[in-house]
């Protein structure tokens, strides 16, 4: 989000006293270097991520859904390292709204790249739905030339409800990596045998694909718009996908944790940001960060099955600072590196996506709620308790809470190798952190593409047709890590 600075005028002799203020209008900003440009206007978002988990403590809350179950070895049975998924989004709204990639996506966007690394920050991202959303079809397909990589992000609702009247429509799917199509034998007509394509690969680094839908009519009673005719109305758009960031590596001097918070010394350290990994010294670190370490061992933590590991955050650094490195070898035109770091606000309990229904009876007991149970019947809302790890504590998934975003530092990234995030980059998001209690710190590092793409004309609720285009599509190759939190009262800005 741009940042701006309100200008007051006075006059001479009569001036007022200009002080600084703890209120921040919409669309202010605090930090006259951190000016961007104007939101330029899109008829929706399409985004397409590879999400690759490269540490513990983090959930899919991390990435929008309402979920804090640690990500690992436990969440599913067939993720594997590098546990990494492929996200899609897409709002298609039936006018065009201002930056719907800052507001509903899920990857902040840096300022524009100006030949050095650039950063702003965005204080409490959130936006409203500004238009209706509309209807495209059952699906949203990507899909290459040699059909051996297809994707598709299916509509939410699937089959709209008898009384739709609530209904808000968009599109999305999640799937877990797979990055090579899986292929079995099968008979020919002329009794031999061939290997096809079972299930085609989902993501493909570099690759061209093409975004298509068959468009769709809602029901009339739908407060939703619609695009009738398919995306081939108006040709195939395609796009190319990120390369990966390979051989991404996480070194700083100061205190390195555990999983737990556990301090491993004070010293210089460097590790292989990937959800398997044990820091060490930068001088005899050889470890290839392009390949997964090996498991850690038992006993060398508190647990023996395998962790995620944890990252030290500037605040934690003896200088302030923390260097990421990675290979800067493969791109394509347009390719953009960026970094966001997000503070997440305090968990609220009274949340209601912390909240679980149940039944209390007569005697002051409470069970879980039967179908037949009605609100008359003593249903009530409490905390979610089955959340809390084994000493009653919250886990560390919620060292802050995922859908509480107090505010992202975003910085573009001149793709030479290096980038050191420092205390100055962080300064002005810290001290807004330390007023609404910040809790907790989690990092973004991708690569994107994106692309404006034109879409078939919209039918809006009036039956009115409406163009929308172009809308943005955006495609991103990002690797998550948590930067561990101690105490909120760490989450300080230099000088305080």
């Amino acid at each position: 989000m741009s940042i701006t600075l309100l200008s007051m005028l006075a006059l001479v002799g009569c001036g007022r006293n200009i002080t600084e203020s703890d209120v921040k209008l919409a669309g202010v900003g605090l930090d006259p270097d951190e000016i961007g440009p104007l939101p330029e206007y899109y008829g929706g978002l399409v985004e397409l991520d590879l999400i690759t988990f490269g540490g513990g403590g983090l959930s899919l809350g991390t990435v929008g859904f309402q979920s804090y179950d640690e990500v690992g070895p436990e969440l599913f049975a067939e993720f594997k390292p590098p546990y990494s998924l492929v996200y899609g989004l897409s709002f298609i709204f039936d006018e065009q709204v201002p930056a719907p990639d800052v507001h509903h996506g899920s990857i902040g966007i840096g300022p524009e790249l100006d030949g050095q690394d650039s950063c702003w920050t965005n204080f409490e991202p959130f936006s409203y739905l500004m238009a209706s959303t509309v209807e495209l079809g059952s699906e949203l397909r990507f899909a290459d030339e040699s059909g051996e990589l297809d994707f598709s992000v299916g509509r939410f609702p699937e089959i709209y409800p008898p009384n739709p009247q609530d209904v808000f429509v968009y599109y999305s799917e999640v799937q877990s990596y797979r990055p090579n199509p899986v292929e079995h034998w099968a008979p020919q007509a002329d009794g031999s045998w061939a290997q096809q394509v079972l299930m085609p690969a989902n993501w493909a680094p570099g690759a061209e694909v093409e975004m298509t839908f068959g468009g769709g009519l809602p029901p009339l009673e739908a407060p939703v718009s619609s695009i009738p005719v398919p995306s081939s109305s108006v040709g195939a758009h395609s796009f190319v996908l990120p390369f990966d960031t390979d051989n991404l590596s996480l070194q700083w001097n100061g205190q390195a944790y555990t999983y737990t918070g556990e301090a491993l010394g004070e010293g210089a350290w460097k590790t292989c940001v990937q959800y398997i990994g044990i820091p060490g010294d930068p001088a005899n670190f050889g470890t290839d960060c392009s390949k997964l370490s090996p498991p850690v061992k038992p006993n060398q933590f508190e647990d023996a099955k395998i962790i995620g590991q944890m990252y030290t955050g500037p605040w934690d650094s003896s200088d302030g600072s923390v260097t990421f490195n990675w290979d800067s070898n493969d791109s394509v035109d347009g390719e953009r590196v960026t970094l966001n770091v997000r503070i997440l606000g305090p968990v609220d309990r009274n949340d209601e996506g912390f909240l679980v229904p149940v039944v209390v009876n007569q005697d002051g007991s409470v069970r879980s709620p039967l179908t037949c149970d009605g609100r008359s019947d003593g249903l009530e809302y409490v905390f979610n308790e089955s959340i809390l790890d084994s000493s009653g504590e919250l886990p560390i998934t919620l060292q802050g809470a995922p859908s509480e975003k107090l505010v992202e530092v975003s910085c573009s990234i001149v793709d030479d190798g290096e980038f050191t995030l420092t205390m100055d980059h962080l300064q002005s998001a810290l001290t807004y952190a330390q007023a609404k209690s910040g809790s907790g710190a989690v990092f973004y590092f991708s690569r994107g593409t994106s692309t404006d793409a034109i879409v078939p004309a919209v039918r809006d609720q009036a039956g009115m047709r409406r163009d929308v285009s172009p809308v943005k599509v955006r495609a991103n190759s990002v690797t998550i890590g948590r930067f561990w939190v101690d105490d909120p009262s760490d989450l300080k800005p230099v000088g305080n």
